[in-house]
């Protein structure tokens, strides 16, 4: 074989090996760059190291808590009355009763639940609160204690405060709860919480439910379920077995992940030498398939946000509307960021209403290391130490 021959066969070998490496590579950051699988692994990890870390599912630990407690409940969200025939619409949870909210910091969070069934001392409304809080599970202080909330923190600084947030909360039920509260609050101050890791896929969801949708397209409609709290509660505590079966369900459900989880690696492995991931890209990239970018209906979510500032100045309440960036954001191994795709437009919404913006995505971007605001350094809500710079941030803006 001559030398020429032989250069040229070097150089396809070369070539050849160097394509083969490179689609490892690529197989490799693809595998890592599974979000909800490197998540599931390191926090398996992160709550092994942790003595005392509380690992049983909410209804396990409620089955343990009536023992002692038997009027003790759980959060019941009002989005999970959605879509549902229904006399009433909840847009809180069960009133003055010890309720287990969530645990992702290894205790699970729990408060007394005020007169309307809202995470707020009960006194808050012998006076009038000057702030209202409005949101979802950020602001209604998830997995997280008084006074380690964001809210709680802000109440350090002797402010009347009234937190009508609530988990799983979306724009809609948000402005369904702010027309409810003002039958019995006055306040001078809205302060309305977005959250960008799910306030806007909310959505498609509930504006099909007819008795919400009311809300946006009535202005005169209102259900008073304030002054109604006796029949909620009624409502509430009928359907509390049925929340908690449910639970039950999700936590047999999440043995069988957790068992699947285990054989993540061998499966991970043959994938990798397989080149499964890469040759799905390659495919995708062939076939040039529908954009997977989701089209948030942002036209709701400017009405929404028309029709609260709309009764916030008819009412000569200020508002105030706080960014709140989901830890996706902060995590190089997440790849799927479609969430967090609208924030120029959620954002340019808002200026064009003239609304005073609060932008903690910006307050974020300025930390080395935003993801030490989070449980455990891989996800969900704020912890104790990212609820307090978010609290300090809003307090900046109201505090003159």
């Amino acid at each position: 074989m001559s030398i020429k021959n032989k250069k040229k066969i070097f150089k396809i070998i070369s070539v050849s090996t160097s394509i083969i490496i490179s689609f490892f590579i690529v197989e490799l950051i693809l595998t890592f760059s599974n979000f909800n699988y490197y998540r599931g692994i390191e926090y398996d990890r992160a709550i092994s190291k942790i003595d005392g870390f509380d690992k049983r599912r909410r209804y396990d630990y409620y089955q343990e808590k009536i023992l002692t407690d038997p009027k003790t409940v759980v959060t019941i969200a009002p989005y999970w009355h959605l879509n549902k025939k229904k006399k009433i619409l909840p847009l809180s949870g069960i009133s003055n009763q010890n309720t287990i909210y969530c645990n992702e910091l290894g205790f699970f969070s729990e408060y007394i639940s005020d007169r309307y069934g809202l995470n707020n001392p009960d006194n808050v409304w012998n006076k009038n609160p000057n702030i209202i809080i409005l949101g979802d599970s950020y602001a209604h202080g998830a997995c997280l204690n008084e006074p380690d909330t964001i809210v709680g923190n802000m109440r350090k600084h002797d402010l009347d405060i009234g937190n009508i947030s609530y988990g799983g909360n979306g724009p809609l039920l948000e402005l369904a709860t702010l027309k409810e509260i003002l039958n019995v609050s006055n306040p001078e101050t809205v302060i309305w919480f977005f959250a960008e890791a799910n306030d806007l896929s909310q959505l498609e969801f509930t504006k099909k439910d007819p008795i919400l949708i009311k809300y946006l397209n009535l202005d005169k409609f209102n259900q008073k379920i304030f002054l109604k709290q006796n029949q909620t509660d009624k409502f509430l505590y009928s359907i509390l077995e049925d929340q908690l079966i449910l639970e039950e369900k999700q936590k047999n459900q999440y043995k069988k992940k957790i068992k699947k989880r285990k054989n993540l690696k061998k499966k991970n492995l043959k994938n990798f030498l397989t080149l499964t991931r890469v040759r799905g890209l390659l495919i995708k990239i062939v076939w040039k398939p529908r954009n997977k970018y989701m089209k948030y209906d942002l036209k709701l979510f400017s009405n929404i946000s028309k029709k609260i500032k709309s009764i916030t100045d008819q009412n000569n309440i200020e508002l105030i509307f706080v960014y709140l960036p989901q830890f996706a954001r902060y995590s190089y191994l997440q790849n799927n960021k479609e969430t967090f795709k609208n924030y120029k437009d959620v954002i340019k919404i808002i200026e064009n209403l003239n609304i005073k913006i609060v932008d903690i995505k910006i307050l974020f971007d300025k930390y080395d290391d935003p993801k030490t605001f989070f449980p455990l350094n891989i996800g969900g809500h704020y912890n104790k130490k990212g609820a307090e710079v978010v609290a300090k941030e809003i307090l900046k803006n109201i505090i003159k």
